[in-house]
């Protein structure tokens, strides 16, 4: 599998506008995205808010009786359908003890392992004995885990007729199955020139990824980037019309692509903060329901989204009103003002990137 670059989220308009608080401030979709939902049981249960009795009841149902998640049934290969299984079980897991994220991601590789064994296939051509116990002593490597099942997984999911993405959306292990892929050109006009990138559509999905699974289908990627070009997650876009697909996705997701040549080694919290500045200078009509997600989504966290939604709101903030915003700014604030003071931080990033050495430098987004 290739690198990938970027996830364009997607929000339902009710997880965009932070409906799902409770009495007593928890946020189910914050908690979901970030990765935790070790508190949420508890949280919901102390609410009187309908809406969190009902996702109570969906948390209950998916996390804790285990009866709720995937359709495997539309899977049609059984050991795919099995690989699929254990990712839903590898989730389910982390998300309720993030803590033993490490433990579960070795877990998970040796479950995969064991499925292609039972197919009749030498696991060792995978993952060997000693590839596992180098993860098991050294589990502050994850990105290794991650490296490993994206050398073989997709080729072998993808030879018996499903679509696949593997890897990491920060922080767990991903993955997406689909049915088939349809590919255009697109000319994508960003603040550095018109740009001509490969959309590749992606339809029939049968595993959307593991924000789509924690947040009972309210949030999921929308598509992203890697150097084959942007793809999208056609069933996410009612409108390709729309700012949600124009701007979200196709100028976010651009970005990445673009910023994936020109500074090939920056962090993932880095390439999020210039992709989410871009939607904000070409924002219109969505302006305001981005605005108030990068805020209320925002966390210092060594998560990429998070990390990158909290640099962006502290920074416009401090360009838009010093050292004393007010109150929620992002609900009042001038959108010219708003837009303007997005493309002055973009072009400061991009000269502090410069400077660093674009071959190398690692970025400056840190939590």
């Amino acid at each position: 599998m290739r690198f990938l670059l970027g996830l364009a989220m997607l929000l339902a308009p009710a997880c965009a506008a932070g409906a799902t608080e409770t009495g007593a401030n928890y946020n189910y979709m914050a908690a979901a995205l970030q990765g935790d939902l070790s508190g949420a049981e508890k949280a919901l249960e102390q609410s009187d808010l309908d809406a969190d009795k009902e996702t109570l009841a969906k948390f209950r149902a998916r996390f804790v009786a285990r009866t709720d998640g995937l359709d495997l049934d539309l899977i049609a290969n059984e050991a795919v359908r099995d690989v699929a299984a254990a990712y839903q079980d590898y989730w389910r897991d982390a998300l309720l003890a993030p803590q033993n994220r490490a433990e579960l991601e070795i877990d998970l590789i040796e479950d995969i392992r064991d499925i292609v064994a039972r197919e009749g296939a030498d696991a060792s051509d995978f993952v060997t004995e000693a590839e596992l116990e180098r993860l098991r002593t050294e589990k502050e490597n994850a990105d290794r885990g991650a490296s490993l099942i994206s050398q073989w997984l997709v080729p072998w999911i993808e030879a018996r007729g499903q679509r696949a993405l593997t890897g990491r959306t920060q922080p767990f292990l991903e993955l997406m199955l689909w049915a088939r892929n349809r590919e255009e050109m697109e000319s994508v006009t960003l603040t550095d020139g018109v740009f001509d990138v490969p959309v590749i559509y992606q339809e029939g999905f049968v595993a959307s990824g593991w924000t789509y699974f924690a947040t009972f289908d309210r949030a999921r990627a929308g598509g992203w980037a890697n150097a084959d070009g942007l793809f999208v997650v056609a069933e996410a876009y009612d409108d390709l019309n729309d700012e949600s697909f124009q701007i979200s996705f196709l100028k976010h997701e651009a970005r990445h692509y673009v910023d994936a040549t020109r500074y090939p080694n920056i962090s993932p919290a880095d390439r999020e903060y210039r992709a989410k500045l871009t939607e904000l200078i070409f924002a219109r009509d969505s302006i305001d329901s981005r605005l108030t997600h990068f805020a209320r989504s925002g966390a210092r966290i060594d998560v990429a989204h998070p990390l990158a939604n909290w640099h962006v709101t502290r920074d416009l903030a401090d360009a838009l009103y010093g050292e004393s915003p007010p109150e929620n700014w992002w609900e009042n604030a001038d959108h010219d003002r708003v837009r303007d003071a997005a493309a002055r931080l973009l072009e400061r990033h991009t000269a502090t990137l410069d400077a660093a050495g674009a071959d190398t430098t690692p970025g400056v987004i840190a939590p």
